[in-house]
């Protein structure tokens, strides 16, 4: 089933593209169709007062999707189909599988974010720092992007990072690293991972990884 939204902006690479409808939304990965081409995105918030959601959408000229999005005016309408997606998090640490229909309980979430792999997590964060309760679950983000320019959502990052439950680290992998880089360099691996990963072997710690 699609379902059709107003679009009331348009913006840049690292801004919001918001879609409204009149019913409240429940949403965690939406598909949105732009006449025929299609692709899968996920949403870093739903604000059920106001009936928003939002997305940060990376525009490249020569995608089959992006190249449409480009071109829409505020007012366009596009048609979204959902919510789509194995994992929901249901708050306070505790995550439904729903290949399983299993409930799980952890203490210690680990994210490994890469470019806009940054969304799904970032939804998750926003979950923990506007509505959980929970004291004793602790999350770790450990986003990777090649250069500091590719950093999106920056602002946000530094204000999820000063809730006592999450801590966020931003990792440089290319090769060009400004001398004034405040944070963490280097490839991807095994070693940087258990270095600043949290205990993953335990079975209180999620893993999550998207990029």
């Amino acid at each position: 089933m699609f379902v059709v939204f107003d679009m009331f902006e348009c913006e840049s690479v690292t801004s919001h593209t918001t879609l409204t409808h009149s019913s409240k939304l429940k949403s965690l990965n939406c598909v949105c169709v732009f006449h025929h081409a299609h692709n899968e995105m996920t949403n870093i918030q739903v604000r059920e007062d106001e009936a928003e959601i939002d997305f940060v959408i990376k525009m490249y000229d020569d995608g089959k999707l992006t190249r449409i999005l480009k071109d829409l005016r505020p007012r366009d309408e596009v048609m979204i189909r959902g919510p789509r997606g194995n994992i929901h998090y249901k708050g306070n640490g505790v995550f439904r599988l729903v290949s399983s229909s299993s409930m799980r309980t952890f203490k210690s979430i680990n994210m490994i974010a890469g470019g806009t792999g940054l969304t799904p997590m970032l939804q998750i964060l926003r979950q923990v720092y506007n509505h959980d309760d929970d004291t004793k679950t602790h999350f770790r983000l450990i986003y990777c992007v090649r250069n500091s320019d590719d950093i999106i959502l920056i602002d946000e990052m530094v204000r999820l990072d000063k809730n006592d439950r999450i801590d966020v680290i931003i990792v440089l992998t290319g090769k060009d690293v400004p001398k004034d880089w405040p944070g963490i360099s280097g490839k991807m691996n095994e070693a940087l991972i258990r270095k600043y990963a949290l205990e993953a072997s335990s079975s209180d710690t999620f893993n999550l990884l998207c990029g």
